[in-house]
């Protein structure tokens, strides 16, 4: 095959034509309006855009395509697109193509139309219609002919485009040529390009279709692609890619199985039919994994009462939930009818201790654990070891005896032990929530080594800013930690602004800070063994 000069006149019998009739406002001076003419009637095919929403000239030369024994020429417009124009979009289509036909003494149904520019504005029909009669006139089988009809379809291309080649087929030379518009256009599937073929070729209606009816577009999670086409030959299809395979081929169609794709970015195959005189390619496309979860909801906790504990986890492969067997008598797990999550259901706890699990989602490659803990404040109660880091000297530290006690009278529970060496330092807590509240601003004791200092509880967030306040709090939660079971771990519940970091115990005289005594960072308790 050999690359020639011309576009859609380089075949033998096309004509063609591009000047300005006015169709785009302000009469720019760039032509307008296109006409291609075979002088016998020519076999032909289309593909077209999927869009739901079509514009009056796709449906209308989508039933020339499909019913009309024949075509013989096409009528194509820039600046309006006749798009969202409803009948009176479909009646235009039908105005132009029997002025044409008309004009060149042929058959109305053998004339397609094209439109491209502004959507939802109608067609200047007697600007167009006197086009066609121009049109006709200027009709000319020249390469130059081909480059005005090219130039005369733009619309926010750079420049025209046309191409042409030269082959053989059983002994004779034969052509084609094309003309296309569109910047960025031609994806996904069609989207908003014209292009128009032409060819000397003769060729069946059934050889042209060969792979216009193709399903090439594959979820994520893999399956079956198609091609339907016609051929009095034998017909070759090889692809391009290991995940992509041919699984079966018969005299008109070909299935392949697509393997599932596990990775974010989406892939593409491409695909080569070829009956051994020429070879036509199109491009599989396969999307990315997806998955969509809500980080917050990973740890979940309970009272003993029980509760339905809703979770959203969907993506591109169906989701899996899986709970350990010895928590099955009390978690399980409805999945919810939209397909993107469910629900862990928690039943009453009455064992007198707390209880948890760790269910696993599984999505494809994608595995995402979630923590079930259900407990009362009663639960948590007694004596914990811990450890945190000192933010002071960078150096880690045991607790030995942390003491959670209460309620009182008042609903108050206390910490105590969290500042180690120093007896009596508790802190006061409320439970709620779920959780122990601890607020900032606590004046806990006078220091043991120098009474004229006192010892005050506060919180440090993630600028290394102290906050003492009562406003801000902190919350004492439990967790699952490795190799210890449940632990409890201080968290932000809400209160403090740019994230919770650190407790903070610091030496006041008066209301007036000192300097830190000591500042606990990451800071974890856990049950004596």
């Amino acid at each position: 095959m050999k690359k020639i000069e011309g576009g859609v006149t380089a075949a033998k019998g096309f004509f063609a034509a591009g000047l300005e009739v006015g169709i785009k406002a302000g009469h720019t001076g760039k032509k307008d309006m296109a006409m291609v003419y075979s002088d016998v009637p020519c076999k032909v095919a289309g593909t077209f855009t999927s869009n739901v929403v079509k514009a009056a000239p796709v449906k209308y030369d989508q039933n020339v395509v499909d019913n009309s024994p024949f075509v013989q020429a096409v009528v194509v417009n820039s600046g309006v697109a006749n798009a969202c124009t409803g009948k009176e979009g479909m009646d235009n289509c039908e105005a132009l193509a029997k002025k044409a036909g008309e004009q060149l003494n042929i058959p109305q149904e053998s004339v397609l139309i094209g439109s491209t520019g502004v959507i939802g504005a109608q067609l200047p029909m007697d600007k167009m219609l006197h086009g066609v009669e121009l049109l006709t006139k200027e009709l000319g089988s020249e390469k130059k002919y081909g480059t005005l009809a090219a130039e005369a379809i733009m619309t926010t291309d750079t420049v025209s485009k046309e191409i042409a080649y030269e082959t053989e087929i059983g002994g004779k030379t034969v052509t084609i040529g094309g003309m296309c518009k569109g910047s960025g256009m031609i994806h996904p599937n069609m989207c908003t390009m014209l292009a128009f073929i032409t060819t000397d070729v003769n060729i069946s209606k059934e050889m042209l279709t060969e792979i216009v009816k193709a399903d090439v577009n594959i979820k994520a999670a893999g399956g079956n692609a198609s091609i339907e086409f016609q051929s009095a030959l034998p017909v070759e299809v090889t692809v391009d890619a290991e995940w992509c395979k041919v699984a079966e081929q018969t005299a008109h169609q070909v299935m392949f199985s697509v393997e599932a794709n596990t990775g974010f970015p989406g892939r593409t195959a491409l695909i080569t039919v070829s009956d051994g005189m020429e070879k036509q390619t199109l491009t599989l496309v396969q999307e990315g994994a997806v998955f969509v979860y809500n980080e917050s909801e990973q740890v979940q906790r309970v009272d003993n009462k029980g509760a339905s504990l809703p979770i959203e986890v969907y993506g591109s492969f169906p989701c899996e939930v899986t709970i350990p067997d010895a928590d099955k008598g009390w978690l399980s797990y409805v999945p919810a009818e939209n397909g993107k999550g469910g629900s862990f259901v928690v039943s009453k706890n009455t064992t007198g201790a707390m209880r948890g699990s760790i269910a696993k989602v599984t999505c494809g490659e994608r595995v995402y654990n979630y923590a079930i803990m259900q407990y009362d404040a009663a639960d948590l109660l007694g004596a914990y070891q811990g450890q945190y880091i000192s933010l002071l000297d960078q150096q880690t530290y045991g607790l030995s005896n942390v003491v959670i006690s209460g309620p009182d009278a008042s609903g108050i529970y206390t910490i105590d032990g969290l500042l180690e060496g120093e007896t009596g330092c508790a802190v006061q807590a409320t439970y709620e929530n779920n959780m122990f509240s601890i607020s900032a601003g606590q004046k806990l004791k006078a220091y043991d080594m120098n009474p004229a200092f006192d010892i005050h509880f506060g919180l440090m967030n993630l600028s290394a800013r102290s906050y003492w306040a009562s406003e801000y709090t902190v919350g004492l939660v439990p967790v699952f930690v490795e190799g210890a079971g449940v632990g409890l771990s201080f968290e932000d519940n809400g209160g403090m602004p740019n994230t919770f970091a650190a407790l903070c115990f610091s030496f006041f005289t008066g209301n007036t800070f000192y300097q830190d005594y000591e500042i606990l960072l990451r800071c974890l308790l856990y049950r004596a063994n």
